[in-house]
């Protein structure tokens, strides 16, 4: 993987992806291509998407000294539709869970139970049982569609951040998709993978335009154990623990909590109960924390 990570720093590598790209390969397929050309035996690992993700990582990670470590994958495959030996891929438990979801016995049912540890599968049924899950992008078509069809060429290209061929297609399914899913499947092509479709509409809802500032801001704290703790208190970012810190951040950083809050607010209609939709919920919350 760190060979691999090496031929994308190497300086003929993006003419290589801009070629397989004006070919009609997808970015995936024009990287592994790409690659083929420089290292047939280390670009054999992009096949994988998990492994294309580990490259990245390592990729970004290169010169800081810090020293990745690969899990081989066991069970099932990445986006199996089935459970192997004991495991099941996180979209087999997706797909299980959602269809189970509008029957009363959803938190029960043994379809996706029997692939998580007990104690992660009690706290997931309950939170179904409360309506705080499972969280389904199709409880937000409304607002989904509602605010991309606000958009004309202008607006989406900012998003976009591509060729008028892929403003215009996108354009086209969102006028036409009766639901955001059939809305991205409207727009993808092989050139255009589903997965991209669907990161530059949702960051057209969101707000979220091609040029952010790339890196952390601040660290929001989620949870945090004693050893967690020490580490925090060498951090150089602003941390954030409530959201009314963000009257005390500066002023570049306090646009980039709100949006973050945004965010969070947009993913609370997800949810299947309509009481559960309160905007901030979240922010709310205290960190867990692990005591020794």
């Amino acid at each position: 993987m760190q060979r691999a990570a090496g031929l994308m720093a190497q300086e003929g590598f993006q003419p290589l992806v801009a070629a397989a790209l004006r070919e009609g390969m997808s970015y995936p397929a024009a990287v592994q291509h790409a690659a083929a050309q420089l290292d047939p035996q280390a670009a054999a690992l992009l096949s994988e998407p998990n492994n294309t993700l580990g490259i990245a990582y390592c990729a970004a990670i290169r010169g800081t000294g810090i020293r990745p470590m690969a899990v081989p994958r066991t069970g099932a495959g990445h986006d199996s539709e089935a459970a192997q030996d004991g495991f099941a891929s996180a979209s087999y438990l997706r797909a299980r869970m959602t269809e189970a979801f509008p029957k009363e016995n959803a938190p029960c049912d043994p379809e996706w139970r029997a692939y998580l540890p007990e104690h992660a599968a009690g706290r997931l049924s309950q939170a179904v049982r409360e309506g705080r899950a499972p969280m389904l992008a199709a409880h937000c078509d409304t607002a989904l569609l509602s605010q991309l069809r606000r958009l004309g060429p202008d607006g989406l290209r900012e998003f976009a951040a591509s060729s008028d061929g892929f403003c215009n297609r996108l354009l086209h399914a969102i006028q036409k998709g009766n639901t955001f899913e059939e809305t991205c499947a409207a727009a993808q092509t092989r050139r255009y993978p589903l997965a991209r479709v669907r990161r530059t509409l949702l960051r057209a809802y969101l707000g979220l335009p091609e040029a952010l500032p790339v890196g952390a801001q601040y660290i929001r704290v989620l949870a945090l154990s004693p050893r967690g703790a020490e580490v925090l208190r060498q951090a150089r970012l602003p941390v954030i623990v409530k959201p009314a810190a963000e009257r005390g951040l500066p002023e570049g950083l306090q646009s980039a909590l709100r949006c973050d809050a945004l965010a969070d607010a947009l993913y609370a209609l997800a949810a299947p109960a309509a009481g559960q939709r309160t905007a901030g919920a979240r922010w709310k919350r205290t960190p867990f924390v692990r005591k020794p």
